[in-house]
């Protein structure tokens, strides 16, 4: 009877061991399942990054475009001014990009 007792015994506690080693996964799993969701919140941010930023380059280029033009005529008085507006708002541009990718 003994003996019967001590196989009982032997068998629960493989049987503790085997769960505690199926804890372990079922925890490694769950930690993976947070891994991923984190890095596809991050990839979800960086596509709205990137079409940020090709939003404010692309007008930058159209500034820069008008700086260009304006340069062509720049003996005229009043093309100083617009050019001036333009270089201006070309910095605001440069500044937020920057901004954004800082964020």
């Amino acid at each position: 009877m003994a003996s019967r007792m001590e196989r009982k015994e032997a068998e629960i506690a493989e049987l503790r061991e085997e769960n505690s080693q199926l804890m372990k996964i079922g925890k490694n799993d769950r930690e993976l399942e947070k891994q991923v969701n984190a890095l596809r919140r991050r990839s979800i941010n960086h596509a709205k990054e990137q079409v940020a930023v090709k939003t404010i380059m692309e007008k930058i280029q159209i500034l820069v475009d008008g700086i260009i033009a304006s340069r062509s005529e720049s003996g005229k008085s009043e093309k100083t001014g617009s050019l001036e507006n333009q270089f201006s708002a070309l910095s605001s541009l440069v500044n937020a990009s920057v901004k954004a990718l800082r964020s």
